[in-house]
């Protein structure tokens, strides 16, 4: 009878985890648009240069850094990006011991939790979604060890090129 309180009395004293992030907001020529939040998709119209804050990133969590793109077939109303060859990377930064941090999450952390991507020019107008996310390798020697930090952003390209979706990856610099 006294073990479930003496289970909850224990588990009240273990430490909160505190490592972990979600994307807080995207910024914008200044203006800032909240990330995910449930049951709110905003729709942002881009200038070339996006700026995606995390609430935070302290974390051990080192890893990659990944933005891609996917068009909308069709306006996009039941489009959930999870079939085909849909998805380009944009801007990534993985391990690169010349750089101070090298990996991507902590150059992301050093940067007070934000990451700065540029949409490509010669993208033609349209339909987008925006995939910024980071992988924690940190247990990524275990079976299903990786871990996926991702967040979307509904964006509308209006001005722009008449290029299709980018092939290339961009590397960040």
């Amino acid at each position: 009878m006294h073990i479930p309180t003496l289970l909850l009395t224990a588990l009240a004293f273990v430490p909160q985890v505190l490592t972990h992030g979600y994307m807080k907001e995207i910024i914008v020529d200044g203006k800032s648009y909240p990330g995910w939040v449930p049951f709110s998709d905003p729709y942002i119209t881009p200038p070339p240069v996006k700026k995606f804050q995390w609430d935070q990133w302290g974390s051990p969590h080192s890893g990659p850094v990944m933005t891609y793109i996917a068009r909308y077939p069709n306006g996009g109303s039941s489009f959930k990006g999870n079939s085909g060859n849909v998805w380009v990377k944009i801007d990534q930064m993985g391990y690169d011991p010349r750089n101070s941090p090298p990996w991507g999450s902590d150059m992301l952390a050093s940067q007070g939790a934000s990451w700065i991507v540029t949409i490509p020019a010669s993208l033609a107008k349209g339909e987008y979604l925006l995939r910024h996310e980071i992988l924690g390798l940190h247990v990524a020697g275990q079976r299903m060890g990786a871990q996926f930090y991702p967040s979307c952003a509904q964006i509308t390209v209006t001005g722009g090129g008449s290029t299709g979706m980018v092939r290339k990856v961009v590397d960040a610099a």
